[in-house]
């Protein structure tokens, strides 16, 4: 029995239409979980349900498909120029709908009523600047400097985020880990991958050290964790195709801030760094139609002791893949 088994379905022009879900649950049994997709004819995402394995996917959005685990149901309408204007929660009571607002012809979101609401305001660059009640900060390259009034970022000279102060902690990013400080307690988390995949995590605090298998899906979302050795059933996350939670109390795993897809998490924001809902799960990014060498496994899962975390190499003596300012302005924001 496998921690992860996804079998991908796609139609004659390679869009996906389907997924088998048949990863490790409780009382050694599997998911038994299908996914369907609905495109329009102009390949846009107008909906997606579960269904339990080897069920019949819809043939339109106006029927309503249950029963599975973690069951949902959801359709979108767009207009004529590509921009989302409802989506529907077909499995909750009174089918609520949220209606996005636009303003002209723009293809940035104004505002939302209806079930979730919501107002936006953006620069003119089209960065988003206000959301609800927060704002949100640039540099002069339009990278999110702040969020609220509790976070603030610092970027790489390649634009990618090294550093987040959120409250009380800040963190610091480096290829393959993560340093986190908060008070006199520091963490760091090494990643463990095969290929490309992100398969563990090993955690080590003053005196402690834990790992923590995972498997992600073909977004690289990591939807599975379990601690190593213990024998347990792996907890399980499952998303939306536009990356909300399917699940009823959404499960948050230990040891890590990764959320959609394996983006760092926002706290304060509730959403991962990158918007999940341009992202949607139905349009994974490789062409292979079945997940045959079910990364995070159990029998590819000892592999990954081959990388372990050297936690010596947190402060490089020769960075590896920045300039040595880099580096010095990392240790300042950790320590300020």
């Amino acid at each position: 029995m496998w921690f992860q088994h996804d079998t991908y379905s796609r139609d004659a022009v390679g869009r996906v239409t389907g997924i088998d879900d048949n990863g490790f649950e409780a009382v050694d049994a599997p998911s038994n979980v299908d996914e369907c997709f609905l495109y329009d004819q102009w390949n846009r995402l107008i909906g997606a349900h579960s269904v339990v394995a080897d069920g019949t996917c819809a043939t339109t959005t106006a029927t309503l498909s249950t029963g599975s685990r973690d069951a949902y149901d959801m359709v979108w309408t767009f207009d004529d120029i590509n921009r989302m204007r409802n989506s529907k929660n077909m499995t909750a009571v009174g089918t609520p709908t949220t209606t996005y607002g636009y303003a002209g012809t723009k293809h940035a979101v104004t505002g939302l009523t209806g079930a979730t609401t919501g107002s936006y305001g953006y620069n003119a660059a089209g960065a988003m600047t206000t959301r609800g009640g927060d704002g949100l900060t640039y540099d002069t390259q339009q990278r999110l400097t702040g969020y609220a009034a509790g976070e603030e970022y610092v970027y790489t000279t390649t634009n990618q985020r090294l550093i987040r102060r959120a409250g009380g902690t800040r963190t610091l990013y480096l290829p393959g880990m993560e340093v986190s400080v908060t008070g006199t307690t520091r963490t760091i988390n090494c990643y463990l991958t095969i290929g490309a995949t992100q398969v563990g995590t090993q955690t080590v605090t003053t005196g402690a050290t834990s790992l923590m298998w995972a498997c992600g899906n073909m977004q690289n979302s990591n939807v599975c964790q379990v601690t190593a050795g213990s024998g347990a059933t792996p907890s399980r996350k499952r998303y939306a195709p536009y990356g909300a939670s399917r699940q009823t109390a959404p499960v948050t795993f230990a040891n890590t801030d990764r959320g959609f897809p394996n983006n760092p998490t926002t706290p304060t924001a509730s959403s991962t760094s990158t918007t999940a809902s341009t992202t949607p799960r139905s349009q994974p990014s490789s062409a292979s139609t079945h997940s045959s060498t079910k990364p995070g496994s159990r029998t590819s899962m000892p592999m990954a002791r081959q990388h372990r975390c050297q936690t010596r190499q947190v402060w490089p003596r020769a960075p590896m893949t920045t300039t040595a300012g880099l580096l010095v302005l990392a240790r300042v924001g950790l320590r300020s």
